[in-house]
């Protein structure tokens, strides 16, 4: 009987770490501008996000503007608070080492 050889992963790898995912929520714009010097680094990362972020639903599109809120803003509770928030969201591509 033959063995079949498991099929590589394709695409980037994810991450369901909350950190990771308050920072694509805050980062995901970067893929729209071809040209800043954040995505010439990083071009494949910050072109998954976008892709993470294009295909969200609507309530977890409103979920992610609430963990940016929450980020931003320092008397809702800021990066821990914006974290638990973001736990709920579905996985993000893991960000390359150094970012």
């Amino acid at each position: 009987m033959p063995r079949y050889k498991p099929k590589p992963k394709i695409g980037p790898q994810l991450s369901h770490d909350a950190g990771d995912k308050v920072m694509a929520c805050l980062l995901w714009h970067i893929g729209k501008d071809k040209k800043r010097p954040e995505y010439v680094q990083a071009p494949f990362y910050y072109d998954a996000i976008l892709k993470w972020r294009e295909g969200l639903s609507a309530d977890n599109e409103d979920l992610m503007w609430t963990v940016i809120t929450i980020y931003t803003t320092p008397r809702y509770g800021g990066e821990k608070v914006a974290e638990r928030y973001a736990a709920d969201l579905p996985a993000v591509p893991k960000p390359p080492r150094g970012l």
